[in-house]
Order: structure tokens, then C-alpha cells, then sequence
């Protein structure tokens, strides 16, 4: 049942892809993002106890960063955290760019490296895992640089 979960989600995805690309003519938000979110959590959850727990924490790795340590500067700056903001790298740095399309063909091919890189662990989890944070840490990198000094909030 998972692998049609699956299968269903990605079909449903690539669809959404077709409306949303640039120039966007529908917007999924929050309503769309959350029940997403957590399918993709079942499915995680599902690989991390069947298969390999170094796999299902390297396919959201980027995802994870981004939100944690968004959060954790806004906490420290004393900013609300539960309130709206773009002060995410990926915000920042399609500010930076002057455009998203650049940003978006960085982060598909950080996620999809990661998501070899999930293969891979499910021979040899500690090489596949020290990889995919080596392979992050450069797209950060290149995400702030293109951030340049863009604001942390708007």
C-alpha cells in the first residue's frame, strides 16, 4: 500500500509541477504543503524502520537544515517564530538571484544527489550519509552566496 501511496503522491506532484511552474498560475500554500508533508513523514518513517534509517533522514536533509536553522536564528533574534516570514536561505538567495528558477534548479539538483546519495545508504549508510552532509554544506554555501546580503526578513 505504501509503494501506491507513493506512487499516487509523485503522480500528483508532477502534476501540481505543470500549474506551478514559472509563471505559477496556482499556488498550493499551506492547506496543500502540511497533508503533503505528512505523507511524506509516513513514508520516511516507513523506510527509516523497514529499510535504512540513514536513508530516510538523507532524502528531507535539506528541507530539515533550512526550517531548523531558520527557526533556531529567528529564535536567538528574539523574533516570533510562529509567525510568517522569508527569512529562509532559499528566500533569501532567490532575492539575491533576482529570480527563483535559479535557486529551484540548485536545490532539484541538491535533492536529487540526496536522493542517490539514499541509495547508496542502503548498502553503506555512514558513507551515504557523510556524503549527502558534505554535498548540503556546499549547496548552502552556494545558496549564501547567491543570497549575498540580502535580509534576513522583509
Amino acid at each position: 500500500p505504501l509503494v501506491i501511496l507513493s506512487v499516487v503522491l509523485a503522480g500528483g506532484l508532477c502534476g501540481f509541477l505543470f500549474w506551478n511552474w514559472h509563471p505559477a498560475r496556482i499556488f498550493m500554500g499551506d492547506v496543500g504543503a502540511i497533508p503533503i508533508g505528512f505523507l511524506c513523514g509516513v513514508l520516511l518513517f516507513d523506510l527509516a524502520a523497514r529499510q535504512s534509517l540513514a536513508s530516510a533522514m538523507i532524502l528531507p536533509l535539506y528541507f530539515a537544515v533550512d526550517a531548523t536553522w531558520t527557526l533556531m536564528k529567528r529564535a536567538a533574534n528574539g523574533e516570533p517564530v510562529w509567525e510568517a516570514h522569508r527569512s529562509h536561505l532559499y528566500q533569501r538567495a532567490a532575492r539575491g538571484a533576482g529570480r527563483h528558477d535559479d535557486v529551484v534548479q540548485l536545490v532539484t539538483a541538491l535533492n536529487a544527489g540526496l536522493f542517490c546519495l539514499a541509495i547508496v545508504a542502503l548498502w553503506w549508510p555512514i558513507v551515504g550519509f557523510i556524503c549527502a552532509v558534505a554535498l548540503l554544506a556546499y549547496v548552502m554555501f552556494l545558496l549564501e552566496d547567491l543570497a549575498g546580503s540580502q535580509p534576513e526578513k522583509l
